[in-house]
């Protein structure tokens, strides 16, 4: 929510309104009721925290350190003019469906459940003519890579965009590190066009102009006209959006990232 000093996520929330929210609050139901759902009484770190707060259990407004914010948050929320403002930015979907994997999934075998990531493969797999897909840890599952490779050969025509975080930008940085070693894989195989988020508004003329092949020269030249540090007085950002967009009809907004993490556990 741009509320931190010196790191912010840059995410992709939404507000659903209609029938489909019954399905949202049986899948979250679902998974506050199993049995492998620990109270934050049982998490020493967080036990710490509860402990230090008032009798009551409760933080003040006035103990938060961005109390000035929240308390605009909260006069917006009673503000009949803004909340028209807000309906009249609405998107109107013809169908709107909520998808999610049970929390058991790793320990359920295959062939007894559906699970997210097979709904958005065959999506995915659906595409004609453009695809789009952001997610903060680019990281393929061998069955993606198949999908994609497939989706290659059989629609050479289908522009396939990937937006996903820059060094600069990521939170995790073994993660990128492992994304990078795939990277020719992903720009000739796969057929991608890959585009970065960057830690922080605006360009680095510098980083643009330095091309290969005289590497060394390039490194150079990005030092000698100070390409902007990554330590600044504004905060950094890091993509967290995981969305994607089929022929510019169908829409996923989810917590889906396109890893072996997300694939075969959660």
């Amino acid at each position: 929510f741009d509320l931190g000093t010196d790191f912010n996520y840059h995410d992709r929330d939404v507000v659903v309104i209609g029938p489909e929210t019954q399905a949202m609050r049986a899948s979250f139901d679902q998974f506050w009721g199993h049995e492998r759902t620990r109270s934050m009484w049982q998490l020493n770190d967080v036990a710490q925290r509860l402990v230090a707060v008032p009798e009551d259990g409760r933080l003040q407004a006035s103990q938060i350190a961005v109390a000035p914010r929240m308390r605009r948050f909260q006069e917006l929320a009673g503000d009949p003019a803004w909340i028209t403002r807000l309906r009249g930015t609405r998107v109107e979907a013809a169908r709107v469906s909520y998808f999610s994997d049970p929390p058991d999934k790793p320990f359920v075998a295959r062939e007894a459940r559906r699970d997210l990531s097979e709904r958005m493969v065959e999506l995915i797999a659906s595409a004609d003519t453009e695809l789009l897909l952001q997610t903060p840890y680019m990281v393929l599952s061998k069955p993606a890579r198949a999908t994609f490779r497939a989706m290659a050969r059989d629609k050479p025509n289908l522009r396939r965009r990937v937006s996903s975080n820059s060094l600069a930008a990521t939170d995790a940085w073994p993660v990128y590190a492992v994304a990078h070693k795939h990277r020719r894989v992903y720009l000739e195989d796969l057929g991608f066009e890959l585009h970065e988020f960057k830690p922080y508004p605006g360009f680095s003329d510098a980083a643009l102009n330095a091309k290969p092949p005289n590497f060394v020269k390039s490194s150079l030249r990005i030092v000698n006209e100070r390409a902007p540090p990554l330590d600044r007085d504004i905060p950094r950002r890091s993509l967290h959006s995981k969305s994607i967009v089929i022929d510019r009809e169908i829409g996923i907004i989810g917590s889906h990232n396109f890893d072996p993490r997300s694939t075969w556990l959660n």
